[in-house]
C-alpha cells in the first residue's frame, strides 16, 4: 500500500518535472516505483512459498494439498485491499517448483 501511495504521489508530481529530452525521462521516477512494486510482490511470493515448503520438509510431509483455491481466488478478486496486485498463479507455480525440488507431491483441488 505504501508503494502504491508513492506511485499516486509521483503521478501527480510528474507534470512538474523538468522538461526536455522527452516523455520517457519525465516519467522515469514513476516507472522506477512501478518496477519496485513488481519486485516486492515477486520477492514476497518467493518468501511465502519457501516458508510453506520448509514447513512441509520440517514435518516430513510427502504430499501437499491445496484445497479450495478457486474460491479463495474469487474472494481475493472481490476485496480490493487483499493482495491487490498479487498473482495466485505465480504463487502456485513457485510452490509447485519448490515442492518438486524438495520431493513433495503437490495436489491442487
Amino acid at each position: 500500500m505504501a508503494i502504491q501511495a508513492a506511485i499516486y504521489r509521483v503521478k501527480k508530481a510528474v507534470t512538474f518535472n523538468r522538461g526536455g529530452h522527452g516523455r520517457k525521462r519525465k516519467r522515469k521516477s514513476l516507472e522506477d516505483y512501478q518496477h519496485q512494486e513488481r519486485n516486492y510482490i515477486d520477492y514476497k511470493l518467493h518468501v511465502y512459498s519457501r516458508m510453506l515448503i520448509d514447513l512441509c520438509v520440517k514435518h516430513e510431509a510427502a504430499t501437499l494439498i491445496l484445497v479450495n483455491q478457486e474460491l479463495k481466488e474469487e474472494i481475493a478478486k472481490d476485496d480490493q485491499f487483499l493482495l491487490r496486485n498479487w498473482s495466485y498463479y505465480s504463487l502456485k507455480e513457485k510452490i509447485a517448483y519448490k515442492a518438486d525440488r524438495a520431493g513433495i507431491q503437490l495436489v491442487v483441488e
